[in-house]
């Protein structure tokens, strides 16, 4: 299991309030990992929030 940073639990919950399926979320966390791997650091290390 991936392990749930705060930046991820924030997206979750933002997700959930804007009333998502469970399949959108977990294709829109896909999405982010491998975008994350792509640039081989974790989006908390990186830039303005």
């Amino acid at each position: 299991m991936t392990k749930k940073t705060p930046l991820r639990e924030r997206m979750i919950q933002d997700m959930e309030l804007a009333g998502l399926t469970p399949r959108t979320q977990q294709t829109y966390i896909y999405a982010v990992r491998k975008l994350a791997a792509h640039y081989r650091r974790a989006f908390e290390s990186g830039g303005p929030s």
